[in-house]
């Protein structure tokens, strides 16, 4: 029974192989009909058969058809290695030439940096001055309005004091018409009284206003 059985799994390797053999040969076919497949499979063919085409064909020449074909060959090598030097020449050129361009990249983002920063700064005390210029624009309007303000109370004092000042000489006109009457005469001198006082307040008054314009237009 073992021997059956190593029999049968020998045969079945067998057939395995063999399936394995056929479904190569299959594709191959296939890849040799197919219209992108069979040119590579060409393309293949030619080049693994070029250097046995190529070495059997020299084995049918003499040595003085060798010898021309080899210096043939010697210069394009030398060609060649001319074609290289210089190739290696123009890289090594194109790279000193790549690393100055990245210095100066570097150097300009450094410039581009610096002046941003400088704008910035000019702009923050461009800032500052038009506030300055608004503040004091500002400052001197609130000066004037008082000046106005207080150049119309003292108007207004002085056209007080003025009527205070008639109705003064008005009382004291009839001060000296009513002397013969002792409780009139009494009545209208406190008056005339209480209206000096409230004269003197106002010159006070008046006498303030005016250092306070002083001092306003000082500023």
């Amino acid at each position: 029974r073992d021997g059956y059985m190593v029999r049968c799994f020998d045969q079945w390797r067998m057939w395995t192989k063999i399936k394995k053999l056929l479904g190569y040969h299959l594709k191959f076919c296939n890849d040799s009909v197919t219209f992108v497949k069979c040119d590579l499979r060409k393309a293949f063919d030619m080049w693994r058969r070029g250097d046995l085409e190529f070495s059997h064909s020299l084995s049918h020449l003499d040595f003085g058809r060798l010898m021309l074909k080899n210096t043939g060959q010697a210069r394009e090598l030398e060609a060649l290695a001319e074609k290289e030097a210089h190739a290696s020449t123009m890289i090594n050129h194109l790279s000193l030439q790549r690393d100055d361009l990245l210095d100066h990249y570097v150097r300009s983002q450094k410039l581009a940096l610096a002046l941003l920063k400088d704008n910035h700064n000019k702009g923050k005390g461009q800032a500052v001055e038009r506030w300055k210029d608004f503040k004091r624009v500002a400052v001197k309007g609130d000066g004037e309005l008082q000046v106005y303000h207080a150049v119309g109370e003292i108007a207004n004092l002085k056209t007080r004091m003025a009527q205070l000042e008639k109705d003064n000489s008005l009382l004291a006109a009839e001060n000296e018409d009513l002397k013969q009457f002792t409780s009139d005469g009494f009545v209208i001198a406190k008056n005339v009284q209480q209206l000096s006082v409230e004269r003197e307040k106002l010159a006070v008054e008046v006498a303030q206003k005016v250092s306070s314009i002083e001092g306003l237009l000082g500023q």
